[in-house]
């Protein structure tokens, strides 16, 4: 008895299936791979953010306040960028002083940035410098933007004080420093809120509360 062989229609039939098949596994390999990668671009994205508000935790947490300056608080906030002056982290061979340094925050062409002064010790030179933040945040000229840093992908941001055991906004009068305020870091804010709604592909939107370093100590 002979063998049956397949026919041509069973032939062609086996070939669709399988191509069916492969096109499924080609598509479900797809699948995973896009999925990997959006995961990634999510890890780094977040992974941008911590980076950028470990940096805004370390500028308050060396904020430091001047009134030889004019400038009560150390912090300075006019509703679109957010100006600091802290001490300089930088350790000097020496182990002379590093000096104070003039940072400022604000948001531009739908990003974050960040500007630092260079080091400096004498009083006309920090008020140079303080004033050189308050320009750059209004219009950041060809000089300035060498000293600045592009952060993170943010649509808007917010800012609130936390002073006589309330939340308010800087600019109104309850936010503002009051003149019985100390002269040095009491007249810090207790705390400062800061809200950042980022874009719609990246994660929504951040709340990163900053307290005062030695608020509980003088609380106590």
């Amino acid at each position: 008895m002979k063998n049956r062989g397949f026919t041509l229609v069973e032939v062609l039939i086996a070939i669709a299936i399988m191509a069916v098949l492969a096109g499924l596994g080609w598509r479900g390999i797809d699948v995973m791979t896009r999925s990997r990668d959006a995961n990634m671009l999510a890890v780094n994205d977040v992974a941008k953010i911590q980076t950028a508000l470990a940096q805004w935790q370390t500028d308050l947490d060396s904020a430091i306040a001047l009134p030889d300056l004019g400038n009560s608080s150390g912090v300075d906030w006019d509703g679109r960028t957010l100006r600091i002056l802290r001490r300089n982290s930088a350790v000097q061979d020496n182990r002379a002083d590093a000096g104070l340094i003039v940072v400022a925050w604000t948001l531009r062409d739908g990003f974050w940035w960040r500007w630092q002064s260079t080091p400096t010790l004498t009083q006309q030179a920090l008020l140079a410098q303080w004033t050189a933040a308050a320009v750059w945040g209004q219009n950041a000229s060809s000089d300035l933007i060498q000293q600045q840093n592009q952060l993170i992908a943010v649509q808007s941001w917010q800012l609130f004080y936390y002073r006589g055991n309330a939340w308010s906004n800087p600019l109104s009068s309850s936010g503002a420093t009051s003149p019985n305020d100390s002269a040095n870091n009491d007249a810090i804010p207790d705390g400062i809120r800061l809200e950042l709604k980022l874009p719609a592909y990246s994660n929504g939107a951040w709340v990163r509360d900053w307290v005062r370093p030695n608020f509980w100590r003088n609380r106590a």
